[in-house]
């Protein structure tokens, strides 16, 4: 098994709007995992040295539309449907 890195640091601009958006990145796993929100209060958490943003954070935000950013790419805007402090789901909008 690979020893899991804890000492990445994850760079971002400071956050200057009310957006929300939500940042995964695939692992190599090829698993999602969360690297950063940033939250319609203007709050912002980013995972670094292996502090992990928690799930919790999103469930006020339930049935918001958030921007969806994957291995730094803006996928599109999708909907925050079920959140808690395990997991949370989205889906796309039609």
């Amino acid at each position: 098994m690979a020893k899991q890195k804890t000492n990445v640091q994850y760079q971002f601009p400071p956050k200057t709007d009310i957006v929300f958006r939500i940042y995964l990145k695939t692992n190599h796993m090829n698993s999602l995992i969360v690297v950063r929100f940033e939250l319609p209060s203007g709050e912002e958490y980013t995972r670094n040295y292996g502090n992990i943003p928690s799930n919790a954070l999103l469930v006020e935000y339930k049935g918001n539309e958030f921007e969806l950013y994957i291995d730094g790419e803006y996928v599109g805007q999708r909907v925050l449907i079920e959140a808690d402090r395990n997991m949370f789901k989205y889906d796309t909008i039609e």
